[in-house]
Parts: structure tokens; C-alpha cells; sequence
């Protein structure tokens, strides 16, 4: 592959991992100049991009050309000149191979051993088959009539995606997309999607919620596919934003309703089961029914501008240690659950009840400069509805042990404002 197109599929990467307001500014109008020795040069547009990719890109680049050229990488920026010569034509190159290796002892090799992916057509080279995900027939003949045909291509799309992105030292995959670019992929509104992907908080599973049965189906049949979602936020220039959701993209199938009770009549033997009777499964006489496909305006349409931050496979669910803000929301739930008088009258009395409660929430949030407003919230939301601030303060304080700079109070305010507005709670702030 020539440095060009080692750079276009990088940069396919990229785009999948960035919002596109940042790719645009960014990374779009750079172009690949060498790659020689170990180094792969890019050209970017001026200084301040040069100093932006290096201060923010260059690690996350390196890690993708490593995947595509198949060793290690050295990137460097360079800026661009006004004369340089024509991008569309060829650089010249070297060929690449394999590390030198000296042999040890008895014709051993001692260290890493590097493989670099060979394709046999340039086709190959460009589809990169390594990266196919797999379809059962149980999924085609099971899962296909009940999802329909839009939303099962959905979980198809999101699990390809998944697999191309690279993964996060957290165990998470992160990729940016949005909503209208999935629609666009499957012939639907935007707003469909939303309807799809409707959801409820999760008792005892805050920030994470689950999707909720579409319109005339008593079943969330996605939600097999989607167990878990919650909202994503990005920290930029010191203000934390909402930038999509996180979705957890289950990659293999699981089995359709009816037919979990089968798991029961095949009976433990050994170390593994006795096989299920089969099942005569053959596709509908008249096909896979179709989706009809309806925009409710009752439906929030929050669209995902990063993605990261749309799909996102989360495999593994670690055991974190409990820290103190996380105690304290539990304490502050206590208090509020047990201990808060929730029949007073009386905007002063009120007033005295509350203020264990904003004195905890300012030791939480490590937010002393906001007094007033946590009282004139909470004035609002007493008694009946005191759970969203709970819920706003606790989803405030997970995206703080994920992101040590997010600044708490205004995550709080954040959340707390969309909380409210889906709930149809006016809290009395300024629009804007």
C-alpha cells in the first residue's frame, strides 16, 4: 500500500472515532507526504493544526497505522507548503518487512514477533475481510421477522462498527456517527431511530437505562440486542457536554423468547449440555413482515454528535473501588429517602428541611458557589419529585470518576435540565 492509501484508511478510522465538526477542522484537509524507515509523515494545512494533532491526535494515530501497516510507527506532522506538489500524485516508496530478529540460542527467537496482514488483490486490501462479522441462520430465520428488516440490519451495522474500532483501555469501543448518518445507512427518518431507541432509567443501575417496547409491540425486541445505554459527555475547553450515548452492542445472539424454555428440557451431562431437539426453522411463506415506520413527535430527538460516541461495545463491567462521592450520594439518597419531612408547608420551613440536603450536595459536587440555585430546584422539586435531583447529582459524579476534569457543578445543571424537561418540569431557569 502506498502512503495515500494508508492514510485514506486511517483516516476512515478517524472519522468514525471524532465528531465531524472536529474532523473537519482538524484532520480532513491532511494528506500523507512519506513513509519511509518507520516514519509516516502528514501534511497538515498550518501550524496550529500541526500543534493541535500533536497535542491531541497523536497517539490515537499512531495506534491506527499500526493496525493498518501492521508494525510500529513513528508519525510526524509537518506543515504543509503553498507549492507542495500534487496530492492526487504518488509518493514514492520503500517496501516494508518484518523486523530483523537475531536468533537465539539453539535457532530460537528471542523478543516480539511481528506479522504484517498480506492481501492477495487490492480489493482485499480495501475491504480488510479480517474485520467481517458473522450472521447466524438462527439470526435470519429467528431474529429478522421480529426485529423487521430496519432494525435488525441496525444491530448488524452497529456490530460491524463495533469491531472496526479500535478499543479503549477501559474495555469500551468508541466510534462517532449520528443519528441521521445511521438513518441515511437504513432508509429511515432520524426521527426513527429515536423512536427506536426510547428508553427508561434502570432501578439501582443509574446512569444506565434500557430500551422501552415501540408503539403497538409489548415487547422491546432491540433490547435483547442493546441491553444497557446512558448518555455520553465530552470535556472541551472546561465545559462538559452531551454528546450522544454509549449503547452496549451485545455480539452474539441471543436466543428468541420463545425458545429460552428449551434451555430447560436439556439437561446438564458432564461438562457440557445435551443437545436441544431441533427445530424445523424455515423463513415466513410470505417473507420478513415490514416496519411501519412512524415519526412521534412525542419522541425527544437528542442527536449523538460524537461517538463516541453512538455504539459503543462495553465487554467487560469491572468492580470499581467505591469512592467518597459515591458514598455520599448513597448517604444523601439515605437522608433524602428517610430522614427528609416530605409533608411540610410553607416556603421557610421547606427551606430549613432542605438545607442538609444542599449542604451535601455542595460537598459532592465541590460546588460552594451555587447555594441558591440548588435551594430554588429543590423547592421545585419538593416533594414529589426530589429522584431527578438524586438522579442528576449521581450521573454527575460517574462522569466525574471517569473524567477527572469535568467540572461537577455544571454537569449537574446539565443533566438536571434535560432530566426536567423530560419529566415536563419547568425549573425556572433562563432558556438559552
Amino acid at each position: 500500500m502506498t502512503a495515500n492509501q494508508i492514510w485514506q484508511a486511517a483516516l476512515r478510522e478517524l472519522h468514525l472515532q471524532m465528531t465531524k465538526a472536529t474532523f473537519d477542522t482538524w484532520v480532513k484537509n491532511t494528506r500523507a507526504l512519506s513513509h519511509e524507515g518507520g516514519i509516516f509523515v502528514v501534511g497538515v494545512p498550518n501550524a496550529r493544526a500541526k500543534d493541535w494533532l500533536e497535542d491531541r491526535l497523536l497517539a490515537t494515530v499512531e495506534r491506527i497505522l499500526v493496525g493498518i501497516i501492521g508494525h510500529p510507527v513513528q508519525v510526524e506532522f509537518a506543515v504543509l507548503e503553498e507549492n507542495t506538489a500534487n496530492p492526487a500524485e504518488p509518493q514514492k516508496q520503500h517496501p516494508t518487512a518484518l523486523p530483523s530478529v537475531p536468533p537465539a540460542s539453539g535457532g530460537e527467537m528471542e523478543g516480539g514477533l511481528a506479522l504484517e496482514p498480506l492481501y492477495t488483490t487490492a480489493a482485499s486490501a480495501i475491504i480488510r475481510p479480517e474485520l467481517n462479522v458473522a450472521t447466524s441462520l438462527y439470526s435470519v430465520q429467528k431474529w429478522l421477522p421480529l426485529l423487521g428488516v430496519q432494525r435488525w440490519t441496525l444491530v448488524q451495522v452497529l456490530r460491524c462498527l463495533c469491531v472496526h474500532s479500535p478499543r479503549r483501555p477501559d474495555g469500551t469501543k468508541w466510534l462517532t456517527t449520528t443519528w441521521k448518518e445511521l438513518a441515511d445507512l437504513l432508509g429511515v427518518d432520524r426521527r426513527t431511530i429515536g423512536q427506536w431507541l426510547a428508553h427508561e432509567p434502570i432501578p439501582d443501575q443509574r446512569p444506565w437505562h434500557r430500551l422501552v417496547p415501540p408503539p403497538g409491540e409489548e415487547i422491546a425486541y432491540l433490547g435483547y440486542f442493546i441491553p444497557r445505554l446512558k448518555y455520553a459527555y465530552v470535556h472541551q475547553d472546561g465545559v462538559t457536554r452531551r454528546q450522544g450515548f454509549v449503547l452496549e452492542i451485545l455480539m452474539e445472539d441471543p436466543l428468541v423468547p420463545a425458545d429460552r424454555p428449551l434451555i430447560a428440557q436439556s439437561p446438564q451431562r458432564g461438562d457440557y449440555y445435551a443437545p436441544v431437539k431441533s427445530q424445523k426453522m424455515t423463513l415466513p411463506p410470505e417473507g420478513v413482515k415490514s416496519e411501519k415506520v412512524t415519526s412521534r413527535s412525542t419522541v425527544k430527538s437528542a442527536w449523538p454528535t460524537s461517538q463516541e460516541n453512538v455504539a459503543s461495545e462495553n465487554t467487560t463491567l469491572q468492580n470499581r473501588e467505591v469512592t467518597k462521592s459515591a458514598r455520599n450520594v448513597k448517604q444523601l439518597t439515605t437522608y433524602i429517602a428517610e430522614k427528609l419531612d416530605r409533608s411540610l408547608t410553607g416556603r421557610r420551613r421547606i427551606r430549613k428541611a432542605l438545607r442538609p440536603v444542599v449542604d451535601m450536595a455542595e460537598g459532592i459536587l465541590d460546588d460552594y458557589h451555587s447555594t441558591a440555585m440548588l435551594y430554588k430546584v429543590l423547592l421545585v422539586l419538593y416533594p414529589d419529585h426530589l429522584d431527578i435531583f438524586l438522579q442528576a447529582v449521581s450521573e454527575a459524579v460517574d462522569i466525574g470518576e471517569a473524567d477527572g476534569e469535568a467540572n461537577l457543578g455544571a454537569l449537574f445543571v446539565s443533566i438536571l435540565k434535560e432530566l426536567a424537561a423530560e419529566a415536563g418540569i419547568d425549573l425556572g431557569f433562563k432558556s438559552g
